[in-house]
């Protein structure tokens, strides 16, 4: 295990920012560029955005409908915070020394990604090299996200990333409502935080094992 104790004490942290590691805001001016190269169907709730198939929230309220039905089309109204992150570590338990807490052999970062409740993305890196002259492997897992640039910065060059697919390039203005992603999102992530290994996650009921989606080509 990472910890040698069988007990864990989580408590709640305070975000840090972005822009005071100089090593992540490095990273975030890198990944920058790749990250506005990849075309957004989703947009922040009352602000008008491109026509996909549906009219944008802005419109929709303007239209005389009302918060509630709006809600249902496009979500809850959470919003990702962006430019921060949170060091997930062990803390004491009540009562122990401080000095008893066992040094973790992964490091955790965690950042919150655009999903119509809040999910978060996490990165793991070695505390350790594995072995000489090796660097420390990363590894990137992302929960439900339409938009994962909040991470982005943390989780630049990592070993592996999982993201989910749940749907086709297509089907944006399905991903738009759900607030989930396509596997070409999937990809183009990826390839802007120089990800060396892509794994995909959360595909939809409606692909078979073996085939495209049931009834249509993906």
């Amino acid at each position: 295990g990472i910890l040698s104790s069988d007990k864990l004490l989580v408590r709640r942290q305070a975000p840090r920012a972005i822009n005071e590691i100089a090593s992540l805001q490095g990273a975030l001016n890198t990944v920058q560029p790749a990250l506005d190269r990849i075309p957004q169907v989703w947009y922040p709730p009352r602000q008008p955005a491109p026509s996909m198939g549906l009219p944008s929230l802005g419109s929709t309220l303007q239209g005389g409908i009302s918060d509630d039905h709006a809600e249902s089309l496009y979500g809850r109204n959470f919003l990702a915070t962006p430019g921060v992150f949170w060091v997930v570590q062990p803390t004491p338990l009540p009562g122990q020394d401080p000095k008893d807490v066992p040094e973790p052999k992964l490091h955790c970062l965690a950042a919150q990604l655009q999903h119509r409740v809040p999910c978060w993305g996490y990165v793991f890196q070695e505390a350790e090299p594995a072995q000489p002259d090796v660097p420390r492997r990363k590894v990137c897992i992302l929960g439900d996200t339409i938009n994962s640039a909040g991470i982005a910065p943390l989780a630049m060059g990592c070993d592996v990333i999982s993201h989910e697919a749940t749907f086709s390039k297509g089907m944006e203005d399905k991903c738009r409502v759900a607030q989930h992603s396509t596997g070409w999102m999937a990809g183009a992530f990826a390839e802007a935080v120089q990800a060396k290994q892509l794994v995909l996650t959360h595909f939809s009921a409606r692909y078979t094992r073996l085939g495209g989606p049931e009834g249509r080509s993906s």
